[in-house]
Order: C-alpha cells, then sequence, then structure tokens
C-alpha cells in the first residue's frame, strides 16, 4: 500500500515540511512519485520509524548527560554555601 505526504504526517506526528526535509536529504531513495507527488511505500515508512529511533535515543542520552550536569551543579552549589 502507498500513503501520500499527507497520510504520513498524520500518522507519524510529523509536518509535511519535515517529511519533504527527509527526501531532499536522501531519507528515501527509492521511494515513488506519480505525477510528482511522493507516495510512500513500506521501505519509506520503515526509515522513518528508524529516524525517529535514533532521534529518540540522542534526545535521551542529551537529557540524561543534561542531568548529570544539574546534580554536579547542585553538589557544587552546595558545597560553596556550605563554606
Amino acid at each position: 500500500m502507498r500513503y501520500t505526504i499527507g497520510q504520513v504526517s498524520a500518522q507519524f506526528g510529523l509536518p509535511v515540511s519535515t517529511l519533504r526535509y527527509y527526501d531532499r536529504q536522501g531519507l528515501f531513495p527509492h521511494m515513488q512519485r506519480v505525477s510528482g507527488v511522493r507516495k510512500f511505500g513500506e521501505q519509506e515508512l520503515e526509515a522513518l520509524r528508524q529516524e525517529e529511533t535514533e532521534i529518540h535515543e540522542t534526545l535521551k542520552l542529551g537529557s540524561e548527560e543534561n542531568e548529570k550536569k544539574r546534580q554536579s551543579v547542585d553538589e557544587l552549589e552546595a558545597v560553596i554555601h556550605s563554606l
């Protein structure tokens, strides 16, 4: 089954502009177009799922690093206040 960019946008909760950007960046090298209209198949949907997973993992790692930094700052502030 093939989906339009609007359908994929709704399914993934992504703006159409993001999907167009991903296409320009080469995320969907084999995407079919019918009269210039993008048609997303299972291969493109899987590529999107993988991209989302990578983004979420990156954000999670960033959040964990920020939490560690906050803890370090809190510890330093506690030492400074105890002086």
